[in-house]
């Protein structure tokens, strides 16, 4: 009779493996039998010593406030970069220069009544003294009163329609559209008709309004440019509805410059009048529109598909 002893010696005899090695091979056995319906049974992990939870794994971590700070810093600024903030500000404000001014002294000088152009920069930036003379020579027609051409008419109408098409670009690049070009020259026209009807009623209505409202009023105002502007450059491509956003930074944005003017600008442009006399004022008048064409690009990218603000 063979023992339970010698039946394991035996088995070593025949096999010549010894049992621990036996258990060895036969494990793929086993792990093919819990794939095939019977579940091996996992040990649990125990943290470590001091913590009182499972162990977070290093993708599930949430970032410090620096790397967030960063993350948020990079996705605000790379799309900026991306549209060339610096030199389509310059661009735009070098054109709204060339053209926006001409434009504000015709309209001014169309308006009823004795006020101008250099009147209502006097008034915004509170000017006096030597600096409000010069913008009085460089604002103001020889003799009290200006003579308009048809060619000046149509230099100044082509002038602004150039300052039109590049904000119509910036527009249909940051929202994905395909370029116009002179196609956009109707949109363009409307765009100079509604300004301006504008630059000749909000200063009717600055003086209707009590000085509270004044500040509504100019927010309402700039919030309707910055509405109707892409909506006429784009060629009512796109809804409305789908531009207040983009309406609002641009408001906020303008807001903001006024702020910044009326602490800058009147120190500014003394300074460079008493440096430099009328080109001072113009390079004061520079910077200013500068300003205002960084407004308009950051508003146009941020308000737009351009500007990923939910991560991916």
């Amino acid at each position: 009779m063979v023992t339970g002893t010698d039946d394991s010696v035996s088995r070593r005899w025949v096999t010549g493996h010894h049992p621990r090695r036996v258990m060895q091979a036969a494990a793929p056995r086993s792990a093919a039998g819990s794939r095939a319906g019977h579940p091996r049974r996992v040990r649990a992990s125990h943290p470590p010593d001091g913590h009182d939870g499972p162990i977070a794994s290093p993708r599930h971590r949430h970032p410090s406030p620096v790397a967030r700070a960063l993350d948020l810093g990079h996705r605000l600024v790379d799309p900026l970069l991306r549209f060339n903030l610096v030199d389509r500000s310059l661009a735009l404000g070098a054109q709204a220069f060339g053209a926006l001014i001409p434009l504000l002294i015709v309209v001014e000088g169309a308006k009823p009544g004795n006020s101008s152009l250099a009147d209502d920069l006097i008034e915004r930036f509170d000017l006096g003294g030597e600096a409000a003379v010069v913008v009085r020579e460089v604002f103001t027609a020889t003799g009290g009163h200006s003579t308009v051409t048809a060619l000046s008419v149509l230099v100044l109408i082509v002038s602004v329609l150039s300052f039109t098409r590049r904000l119509q670009r910036l527009y249909e690049e940051t929202w994905g559209f395909a370029t116009r070009g002179m196609r956009g020259t109707g949109s363009g026209l409307l765009w100079i008709a509604f300004f301006a009807a504008y630059v000749s009623l909000h200063p009717v209505l600055d003086h209707v309004v009590p000085p509270r409202g004044g500040v509504v009023l100019s927010l309402a105002g700039a919030f309707l440019v910055g509405l109707l502007t892409p909506y006429l450059l784009l060629g009512r491509r796109l809804h409305w509805r789908r531009l207040v956003f983009q309406a609002a930074l641009t408001a906020a944005g303008i807001a903001a410059l006024g702020v910044w003017s009326a602490i800058y600008m009147p120190r500014s442009i003394e300074d460079s009048a008493s440096a430099y006399g009328s080109i001072g004022v113009a390079f004061a008048m520079l910077t200013w529109l500068w300003g205002l064409g960084i407004v308009l690009v950051v508003a146009a990218v941020y308000g737009s598909p351009a500007m990923r603000w939910k991560r991916p």
